[in-house]
């Protein structure tokens, strides 16, 4: 987002203003996100198709988690009663690919605005109060991140339109997908949505992430953070309560706690025991995420062997 879009939403959103209290007063207009039936939306989803390259959720956050949840009908969701806050960016790249030819050229497609939308829904179809958390500026450590990416979806826009032009449609669509990602017109239309249907929301100061761990830790029960992008820098951050995997189609999820289910535990074949969350976070830096390369030939598994070698030195 531009710095005077982040402006425009920040003075356009009369909703949350940093406290707690006035977070809270916005409860009760959102229970019909959009102004869509979420009992029916429950029943008429349609299903949507390292630590910083998936290596940390596969290996750490999944086992820890244990087997995917899956509600029956009468069970009460982590949801229900909750502030979700939603990480929206994870959503708008996921949204990106229904549509992906139009989203590139045209900067959204009616398919990637659904797609948001009905997720969204979801949310409050399980009782819980959606809070939709966005990036605001680029955060100065991610900026070469932010750029290769860019690259990248330049180079398969190129490659997209030539494998167009050649009747080579699989190929295109591929690299349409590739290429596509949330731009300026999606958040905008999205956010329009948010202020007509009261819905909240608030854009981060840099960051989403950071934005998602310190609203929760300032309302406490109250919240919980669904991981919409599956990202495992969240718990990284200190999210020591995040849903992940989230299908509404089946009802089913993964739920991480930090310090019940990491900390002090053995996950697979990695011992945490007598780690605090400084020696994990540490451990999440020197393995690579979006923020810190990894150090040479330092992938999670030989960090995490030097990491248990450190501490049996130091005892």
């Amino acid at each position: 987002s531009s710095p005077d879009l982040v402006v425009t939403i920040l003075l356009l959103n009369p909703i949350y203003t940093g406290r707690t209290g006035s977070l809270s007063c916005g409860l009760e207009k959102s229970r019909r996100p959009f102004g869509l039936d979420t009992h029916a939306t429950r029943a008429s989803f349609v299903r949507a198709m390292g630590w910083g390259t998936g290596v940390g959720k596969k290996e750490v956050l999944n086992p820890a988690a244990g087997d995917v949840v899956i509600c029956g009908n009468s069970d009460e969701h982590p949801f229900h009663g909750k502030l979700v806050l939603i990480d929206v960016s994870g959503l708008g790249h996921r949204a990106s690919k229904h549509g992906a030819a139009e989203v590139v050229r045209m900067g959204t497609s009616a398919q990637q605005q659904d797609y948001v939308r009905k997720q969204i829904a979801s949310v409050a179809a399980e009782g819980g109060y959606p809070v939709l958390v966005l990036d605001g500026r680029g955060y100065p450590p991610k900026l070469d991140t932010r750029s290769t990416r860019r690259e990248k979806a330049e180079a398969a826009r190129q490659e997209a339109e030539a494998a167009a032009r050649l009747g080579k449609t699989k190929e295109a669509a591929d690299a349409w997908k590739r290429a596509a990602g949330p731009q300026e017109p999606f958040w905008h239309a999205l956010l329009e949505e948010c202020l007509r249907n009261e819905v909240l929301f608030i854009v981060s100061p840099y960051e989403a992430d950071a934005q998602l761990v310190s609203l929760a830790n300032e309302l406490g029960e109250r919240a919980i953070i669904w991981a919409a992008a599956n990202d495992s820098d969240l718990v990284a951050f200190g999210g020591t309560d995040v849903i992940y995997d989230w299908d509404p189609f089946v009802r089913s999820y993964r739920r991480v706690r930090l310090l019940d289910d990491i900390l002090g535990k053995v996950v697979g074949d990695r011992s945490f025991v007598g780690w605090t969350y400084d020696r994990f976070l540490i451990f999440t830096i020197l393995s690579g995420n979006d923020y810190f390369k990894n150090l040479p030939d330092h992938a999670l598994s030989r960090v995490s062997t030097e990491a248990r070698a450190a501490a049996r030195r130091l005892r």
